[in-house]
């Protein structure tokens, strides 16, 4: 395994690998949704969706990335991973909410935000039951300070011997 993909340990490990995969899905959506929310004109009469829905995506982005984080410092609550899950769900919940309301039926981009949206639902509550059922508290002893910088293989196992 070459140097460069030797960081990615610390994500790769079960049961984290199967969450990284849930939240680089919805990060994913997450920046379709918001690029082409932001590239197609809207009607006058969208109001507070013009901004809510793309605002509501970023944070949820916002709480994926920082799970992630947590994730490869090796400071995995659950307990706040769940926080993170549900406030990602209930701001996705409500984008969905605000653009029903707002929006009108026949509008391409709506549909696909609302379809992006559901995927987006469905992993957020998948990271939720996952994090309930499969997970428990991993706290490493060591808090990786400088990440990615010198990752020998010893170093790697040394880490993984912490939890």
């Amino acid at each position: 395994m070459s140097s460069g993909s030797d960081p990615l340990k610390y994500l790769l490990s079960y049961p984290f690998s199967v969450l990284t995969v849930a939240k680089t899905h919805i990060l994913i959506l997450s920046v379709f949704t918001v690029c082409a929310w932001q590239w197609r004109s809207h009607p006058a009469d969208i109001g507070l969706a013009l901004f809510v829905v793309p605002i509501f995506h970023l944070l949820s982005c916002a709480a994926a990335l920082i799970s992630l984080w947590f994730m490869v410092q090796k400071f995995y609550w659950r307990n706040v991973e769940m926080g993170l899950d549900i406030t990602g769900l209930v701001l996705i919940v409500s984008a969905s909410f605000v653009l029903t309301v707002t929006g009108s039926a026949a509008d391409f981009l709506r549909g696909y935000v609302m379809v992006n949206n559901m995927f987006v639902i469905i992993a957020w509550s998948f990271c939720l039951f996952w994090c309930r059922l499969c997970t428990s508290n991993n706290v490493s002893n060591l808090f990786i300070s400088e990440w990615g910088r010198a990752t020998d293989d010893i170093e790697i196992e040394a880490l993984e011997n912490h939890f």
